[in-house]
């Protein structure tokens, strides 16, 4: 990134915080990318998308209201560890949010706009779980979802 560019990122940042304060679901969804968007090296591109898409992809998903908030949670979480850069607790959390939506498949309903919002949020849960352990510089897992989370976090 060039100096200019570094610049840039965070007065487009403040102007996409102003822009989403009237819409709460646009601010989950940012606060998730832009905390993924504060890794280093050449993932961060690839995680903040990711982490982008998953937020819009819960804020719009037909899951019942309980449900869909304790997922924001989780997700606002997950953000928090990415942001501080507990990149193995955030992945730990992310597989923990993946077994709150697999326990809860009951309230996720189709629309027209996306038929399966169930499948979809566990896919880019799986997306975002395995960006996450790249960046640890670790292999990705044979399976997905896993059977367990990963080992406790420090």
């Amino acid at each position: 990134m060039t100096v200019s560019a570094a610049r840039r990122a965070p007065r487009a940042a403040r102007r996409a915080q102003r822009a989403t304060r009237s819409a709460p679901a646009l601010r989950v969804a940012m606060s998730v990318g832009r905390a993924a968007a504060c890794v280093v090296g050449q993932h961060a591109g690839l995680s903040s998308t990711a982490a982008t898409a998953l937020g819009k992809t819960v804020e719009s998903a037909n899951i019942a209201r309980p449900v869909k908030e304790v997922l924001r949670a989780c997700l606002i979480t997950s953000a928090a560890l990415l942001n501080t850069g507990h990149y193995a607790c955030a992945a730990r959390n992310v597989v923990i949010c993946d077994q709150l939506v697999a326990k809860s498949a009951g309230s996720f309903g189709s629309s027209a706009d996306n038929p399966n919002p169930f499948g979809d949020v566990r896919g880019r849960l799986g997306n975002l779980f395995f960006t996450i352990k790249s960046i640890l510089g670790n292999s990705p897992n044979s399976t997905w979802p896993l059977t367990s989370p990963p080992p406790a976090c420090r």
